[in-house]
C-alpha cells in the first residue's frame, strides 16, 4: 500500500466527515495551545526574529476546523509589542489526496474574521497561505525559510506498513502479535521519525521551534493494555466477523495492516538523541478521552440510558472510520456488488466473441462507458480487456419493473426523499421556496423493459443476446442488456 497516495481522512463536511469527527483533535490543540504560544513568544524574543517576514508550516494539517491554528499564533504575535513580524508565510501540509479544496473554501471567511480581530483599519492582513502537498518523510520546504513548525495528530502515521509482516488476523501490534512484528513496527517509526527530523533540520533556521503532539503510550511494552490502540483491535475483529460470514477473504484482513505507531518516550528520546539536529525543551504526555462529547459514563448511566451507550459507540465508531476508510476502500474495495454480479455475464460474452469470426485481428477495442472513477473503474476493465471488441457491449443501468413510472417500484425514492428534504428545509425558513421550484429537474430517468426493447427494435444496430433484472441494496432493478451488432 503506497501511503502517501492513498492515506487521507475523509473529505468534505459530511456525517462522516473529518470535519465532523475530529473533537478529539481539537481537544489535542486545546491541550497543546499554551505549549505552541510559549514557544512562539521565545521565538520572538529571541535575535532570531529581528526579522520581518515569518515562515511557519503546520505538517498534517487535515481539514476543517483545526486546521487554520495560525489565528492562535498571530494572537501571540500581536500581543507582543516588540515584535517586528509584519509578514506572515504559512504552509500548509498534507499528503496529495487531503482535502485542500475545503481549507481554501473557508479562507475568505477566516481571512474576514482576522480583519475583526486585528486590522480594525480594514487594512488586509499580511498574511499568505499555500498547501504543501507532499510527504513530511522528506523534504518539502526551501533551506532555512521556516522558523516556527507545528504538527498535531499526524507524525505517528508511518511512511508505509513494515515489510515482511506476518501479523495473521490482526491490523496493528496486539497482545498475540508475535515479537517480530513489535520489532519491525518500532524500527519502521525510529527510521521514520529520524528522516523527519533530518528533513526539518535542514528547512528550519538556526534557533526555530518546532512543536510536535501525537499519539503515544505511556508502556515502553507495546503489548501493554495502555500500550495497543484499542480501537484498531475493535477494527480487526470487526473484519474477521465479516470474514466468518463469507464477506470478505482472510488472506485480505492477513494482508492489510494500519500504518501507524504509538511510540513511547524512551523511544522518542532514542531517535531525537541519535538523529542529533534538535534539543528538547520540553516532553510532555496527556490523555485524551476518545468518546468526543466528553459525557462520563458511569455504570449507574449505563444501566440507565441504552440510547447514550449507542451514541457513544457511533462517536467511537465514526473517529475511527474517518482515519481507516480511505484504506479500507482502497485494499478491500468499494461499490463492486454490481460489477461481481455482472460478471458471468460478461465471461459468458468474451466466450461468444472469441468463439465467433470477428475477432481476426490483432488489434482489439475495448470501450468502458460511465467509467466514473475509484477502485470499480480498474477491476470492470481488469475483467474486460482481453475479451471485448467494438462490436460488442454490455450495458448496465438502473430501471423499473413496471411499465408505469408513477408506480411504487417506478419511482426513485431516494429522489423523493431529497424533494422532502427541500421542502422541509423551506419550511424551516432555511432556502426559499422559489429556489426549490426553480431547481433543474434531475437528468436521470429509470426505463421499463418495454422502453428498452422499443428503441433497441426502432434503432435496429443490435440483436440483444441476453436481458436480466436483478436488485442490488435498494429496491430499484437494475437490467443487463448485452447486445451484439445486427452489422454482419
Amino acid at each position: 500500500m503506497e501511503v502517501k497516495q492513498i492515506l487521507h481522512m475523509n473529505k468534505g463536511n459530511g456525517e462522516t466527515s473529518y470535519a465532523k469527527n475530529s473533537t478529539v483533535q481539537r481537544k489535542t490543540l486545546s491541550i497543546a495551545k499554551p505549549i505552541i504560544e510559549e514557544a512562539v513568544l521565545q521565538l520572538l524574543g529571541s535575535n532570531v526574529m529581528g526579522i520581518e517576514s515569518m515562515g511557519i508550516a503546520d505538517l498534517g494539517c487535515s481539514s476543517g476546523l483545526n486546521t487554520l491554528l495560525i489565528s492562535q499564533i498571530m494572537d501571540v504575535i500581536h500581543a507582543n509589542k516588540l515584535s517586528k513580524v509584519t509578514e506572515l508565510r504559512v504552509s500548509l501540509n498534507d499528503l496529495f489526496s487531503n482535502d485542500f479544496n475545503s481549507i481554501f473554501l473557508s479562507l475568505p471567511s477566516f481571512y474576514n474574521k482576522l480583519k475583526q480581530e486585528h486590522y480594525n483599519n480594514g487594512r488586509d492582513p499580511n498574511l499568505f497561505i499555500s498547501a504543501v502537498p507532499g510527504s513530511f518523510y522528506g523534504p518539502l520546504f526551501p533551506r532555512k525559510s521556516v522558523h516556527f513548525v507545528h504538527s498535531s495528530f499526524s507524525v505517528h502515521w508511518l511512511s508505509q506498513v513494515p515489510i515482511g509482516l506476518n501479523n495473521k488476523g490482526k491490523i496493528y501490534v496486539s497482545k498475540t502479535s508475535p515479537q517480530c512484528v513489535l520489532d519491525a513496527y518500532s524500527i519502521q517509526f525510529q527510521k521514520d521519525f529520524s528522516v523527519f527530523l533530518r528533513s526539518r533540520a535542514q528547512e528550519i533556521v538556526a534557533g526555530g521551534r518546532m512543536v510536535l503532539s501525537l499519539m503515544g503510550r505511556p508502556s515502553s511494552d507495546p503489548t501493554a493494555d495502555e500500550g495497543t490502540f484499542y480501537q484498531f483491535e475493535l477494527l480487526g475483529q470487526a473484519l474477521m466477523a465479516m470474514v466468518s460470514k463469507g464477506l470478505i477473504e482472510e488472506e485480505k484482513v492477513n494482508s492489510f495492516n494500519i500504518p501507524y505507531y504509538a511510540s513511547c518516550v524512551e523511544e522518542l528520546e532514542l531517535v531525537l538523541e541519535k538523529e542529533g539536529s534538535f534539543s528538547k525543551d520540553r516532553l510532555e504526555a496527556f490523555g485524551v478521552d476518545w468518546d468526543t462529547d466528553g459525557i462520563d459514563l458511569d455504570l449507574n448511566m449505563l444501566e440507565r440510558d441504552d440510547q447514550l451507550i449507542t451514541s457513544s459507540g457511533q462517536r467511537m465508531a465514526n473517529s475511527i472510520r474517518v482515519v481507516t476508510e480511505s484504506m479500507l476502500e482502497f485494499h478491500f474495495g468499494k461499490g463492486r456488488k454490481t460489477l461481481s454480479i455482472t460478471a458471468p455475464i460478461i465471461e459468458n460474452a468474451v466466450l461468444q466473441l472469441l468463439g465467433s469470426n470477428i475477432i481476426g485481428t490483432e488489434s482489439m477495442g475495448i470501450a468502458d462507458l460511465g467509467c466514473s472513477s475509484g477502485p470499480s473503474t480498474l477491476l470492470l476493465m481488469s475483467q474486460i480487456m482481453d475479451v471485448m471488441h467494438a462490436k460488442r457491449s454490455k450495458v448496465t443501468e438502473l430501471s423499473r419493473p413496471s411499465s408505469n413510472p408513477t408506480a411504487d417500484e417506478g419511482t426513485f425514492y431516494q429522489f423523493e426523499l431529497l424533494a422532502y428534504a427541500l421542502m422541509a428545509m423551506v419550511f424551516e425558513g432555511l432556502i426559499e421556496e422559489e429556489k426549490v421550484n426553480s431547481f433543474i429537474n434531475l437528468p436521470y430517468y429509470t426505463s421499463c423493459e418495454e422502453e428498452l426493447n422499443l428503441v433497441f427494435q426502432k434503432e435496429g444496430s443490435f440483436i440483444e443476446d441476453q436481458l436480466e433484472a436483478f436488485q442490488v441494496d435498494w429496491d430499484t432493478c437494475v437490467d443487463v442488456i448485452i447486445w451484439f451488432n445486427n452489422e454482419t
